[in-house]
C-alpha cells in the first residue's frame, strides 16, 4: 500500500500472499468433486467441465477405445457424480480435442468492465491480451470484420495456432440442460435453460439469450439474440450433433453472413449478397493460410490476406494484400517462446514487429512456477518506455461480510513508462476497487485515491474521485432487484424473469452526479458496511436538490433509447418516480422507422 494514507481513514488495508500460485478464487479438483452432489442444476454443468479439465494430464486420443477408456476414468475418479453430468463427459473431451472448447478451466471473467493495462494487461491476472482486425468490408448494412484475439494464458489450438482465435469461430456445445456458447475471443459462456424451457439464461455480464428454432428454415436449431435485435442462428454440426456452428448473422433489418462448410469448415462467407463471397483456404492441420475476397483490382483471386505459421504451430506473420504501393503487401511478424520453454510457458507473444520492421511492443513473463508472477506479464517495452508489473494476491480475512463484486481478490503495482507507480485493487472478477498513487501537490506528497463499485454485471455503479465527487449509474439490473425477493443469486432461477426482462439488465436508466462532495470515512462509517462494502448513498431514496440527474427509456424489443430528460428538471432517479409537469416537456424523445427516408 503506498504511504502517506491518513490515520483518520477506515481500515481498508489488506493481506496479501505473493508466493502462492494458487487461484485462491476458483476451485481445485477436489473441490469441485465435493460440490457436485449439492450444485444447483445452473452451476453443476459448468463445474463438471473444469473437473475435467483439471483431470487431463495428456493429450486427449482420437482412437475410440481409448477415448472411451479415458471417460470411464474420468467418471470413475468422481463417483458422486450425477449420471445425467457423466454422460456428457466424451461430447466435452471430443470438444476440447477438437478446437470447440477452451482447456481452460479459469476462463477470462464474461463481466464488463474488466481492468486493462498498458498495451493491453488484464490487469488482475497478468494476461496478456492482442487483437488485431485484419480486413474489414462493407456489405451495405452489415460489414464482414475478421478480428483475430490472442491471449497467453489460454490452452487452445485452434483456426489461427495456439493461443489465437478469429470473430467467426462460433459454436454451441450442448450439455442436458446447459448451452456453452463461444465468443470467438477465446472465451465461453453458459447458458442455462429457464423454468419456463422457453429461452436458455445468460450468465452474469452477457445479456443476449438462447432460443430453440422460431424460424421456418429446416436446419435451424439454436439462436442467439442480442438484445439490440442482431441475431446468431445456428445449425447441427453432422459429424458431432451436441455442437451447433453458425450458419447465419442478421441484424434486425435482414441484413446477413452467411457461413458455408462444405467439408466441416468455414470455407465461404456470403456479405448480404450472393455475388459478395469471402473465401477461406487451410493447411493440413486446419489452421487459416489464406483469406480472399470477390474483388478483381489486383488478380483474378481477389485481395489475399496471408496467415504463416511456424513449426511449432504459433502464428508468426500476416500479410496484407498488394496494392500499388506495396506489390508485397505490409507483413506483420509474432515471435513466441516456444522454442525456450514447454508447457504453460509456450505460445507466449513475447515480441510484435510491425511492417517497418520496427519493434512495436515486447513482452516479458514471470517464468518462476510457485510465484503469482508465473506466466503473467511483468515487463512490457512499448516503443521508448518499459512499463513493469508485480501481482499479489489477497487473503479473504475481512471483519465484514463481503459480496464477490465487493471483496478485494487482487493487486497489481504498475510502474508506468515514466517511472510512476500505481496501485490497484480488483475483485475476482477484474473489476476495479481501488486506484491509488501517491502526487506533489505544492511541494508535499499527498495519496490520491479512486473506488468504484460494480453490480453483478460488472457494469460501474459508483465513482468516487480523491476530491469526493460522486458519480452513480441506475441499470435494470438494478431495478430488477428492487422488487420484493429478487437476488443476485436467484436471477437464473426466476420463473418469473422474461425474455424482455433479462435483456434489459444492460440498459442504463440513470446517472446522478452528486451536488456535493463526500468523504470517504464519513461515507463508510454511515453504511457501516465496512470499507470494501457498497459504501454510496442509495441511488433512489438519497436525494438532494443539487444533485444532477439524467434519466433514460428503452423500448422493450431492441432496447433503443426513447427518451433522455432534462436534468434541470429531474428530480429522482427512479424509473417510475413522481416528476414535475416541466419533465414531459424537455424529454428529448427518440423515433425509430424501419423504412428508409
Amino acid at each position: 500500500m503506498p504511504n502517506g494514507e491518513s490515520q483518520d481513514q477506515p481500515e481498508d488495508a489488506v493481506i496479501t500472499a505473493t508466493s502462492d500460485a494458487g487461484r485462491d478464487d476458483f476451485l481445485n479438483i477436489n473441490e469441485i468433486k465435493e460440490q457436485l452432489p449439492t450444485a444447483s442444476a445452473s452451476k453443476a454443468q459448468r463445474l463438471w467441465r473444469d473437473y475435467i479439465i483439471l483431470y487431463l494430464e495428456e493429450e486427449i486420443p482420437t482412437d475410440p477405445e481409448r477415448l472411451q477408456a479415458l471417460v470411464r476414468e474420468i467418471n470413475l475418479s468422481a463417483p458422486s457424480v450425477p449420471p445425467e453430468l457423466a454422460s456428457t463427459t466424451k461430447d466435452t473431451l471430443e470438444a476440447l480435442r477438437d478446437g470447440k472448447a477452451y482447456d481452460w478451466p479459469y476462463p477470462d471473467p464474461g463481466q464488463q468492465k474488466v481492468a486493462l493495462g498498458a498495451e493491453p494487461v488484464m490487469m488482475f491476472n497478468g494476461q496478456f491480451v492482442h487483437e488485431s482486425e485484419d480486413i474489414r468490408i462493407n456489405g451495405a448494412g452489415i460489414d464482414f470484420v475478421f478480428k483475430r484475439t490472442y491471449k497467453n494464458q489460454i490452452n487452445y489450438n485452434g483456426p489461427l495456432g495456439f493461443n489465437w482465435d478469429h470473430n467467426y469461430n462460433l459454436w454451441l456445445r450442448v450439455a442436458n440442460d446447459t448451452i456453452f456458447r463461444s465468443t470467438g475471443v477465446l472465451r465461453e459462456d453458459d447458458y442455462f435453460r429457464h423454468q419456463n424451457g422457453d429461452y436458455f439464461v445468460p450468465p452474469d455480464g452477457q445479456h443476449g439469450i438462447i432460443f430453440e428454432n422460431d424460424s421456418l428454415e429446416d436446419d435451424v436449431s439454436f439462436i442467439w439474440r442480442a438484445p439490440s435485435g442482431d441475431r446468431y442462428i445456428y445449425q447441427e454440426d453432422p459429424s458431432r450433433p451436441f455442437l451447433h456452428r453458425i450458419k447465419r448473422i442478421e441484424d434486425k433489418h435482414g441484413n446477413y453472413l452467411r457461413f458455408s462448410y462444405p467439408d466441416g469448415k468455414l470455407r465461404q462467407v456470403e456479405i448480404n449478397h450472393p455475388e459478395r463471397i469471402v473465401q477461406f483456404s487451410y493447411d493440413e492441420q486446419d489452421r487459416i493460410t489464406c483469406i480472399s475476397d470477390y474483388t478483381t483490382e489486383f488478380g483474378a483471386q481477389g485481395r489475399q490476406w496471408i496467415y504463416t505459421y511456424d513449426d511449432l504451430g504459433d502464428l508468426v506473420a500476416v500479410t496484407t494484400p498488394k496494392t500499388d504501393r506495396y506489390p508485397d503487401g505490409l507483413t506483420t511478424c509474432y515471435e513466441y517462446s516456444s522454442a525456450q520453454f514447454a508447457g504453460e510457458l509456450q505460445h507466449n507473444l513475447i515480441r510484435i514487429i510491425d511492417p517497418a520492421g520496427q519493434l512495436y511492443l515486447e513482452n516479458e513473463y514471470g517464468i518462476e512456477r510457485g510465484l503469482l508472477r508465473f506466466n503473467r506479464v511483468v515487463r512490457q517495452r512499448q516503443g521508448g518506455g518499459e512499463a513493469f508489473f508485480e501481482y499479489d494476491d489477497i487473503i479473504q480475512e475481512f471483519d465484514q461480510e463481503y459480496l464477490d463484486k465487493e471483496r478485494p481478490a487482487h493487486q497489481t503495482t504498475m510502474v508506468e513508462r515514466n517511472g510512476h507507480p500505481v496501485h490497484y485493487i480488483y475483485n475476482k472478477f477484474g473489476n476495479l476497487l481501488l486506484r491509488e498513487e501517491n502526487i506533489l501537490q505544492e511541494g508535499l506528497p499527498r495519496l490520491i485515491q479512486w473506488r468504484y463499485r460494480y453490480n453483478a454485471d460488472g457494469a460501474l455503479v459508483g465513482v468516487l474521485t480523491p476530491d469526493g465527487v460522486v458519480t452513480q449509474y441506475y441499470y435494470g439490473r438494478d431495478d430488477y432487484l428492487r422488487q420484493p425477493g429478487k437476488t443476485d443469486e436467484g436471477v437464473r432461477s426466476d420463473d418469473q424473469l422474461t425474455q424482455q426482462a433479462r435483456m434489459a439488465f444492460g440498459n442504463l436508466l440513470a446517472v446522478v452526479k452528486r451536488g456535493v462532495r463526500f468523504d470517504f470515512a464519513t461515507m463508510v462509517s454511515n453504511r457501516r458496511l465496512g470499507a470494501w462494502g457498497d459504501f454510496f448513498p442509495d441511488i433512489i431514496t438519497n436525494t438532494d436538490p443539487r444533485d444532477i440527474i439524467t434519466k433514460f427509456k428503452y423500448e422493450s424489443d431492441f432496447q433503443q433509447m426513447l427518451t433522455s430528460s432534462d436534468p434541470r428538471f429531474t428530480q429522482s432517479a427512479d424509473p417510475n418516480g413522481i416528476e414535475t409537469g416541466r419533465y414531459d416537456e424537455t424529454l428529448t424523445r427518440y423515433e425509430y422507422r424501419p423504412q428508409r427516408i
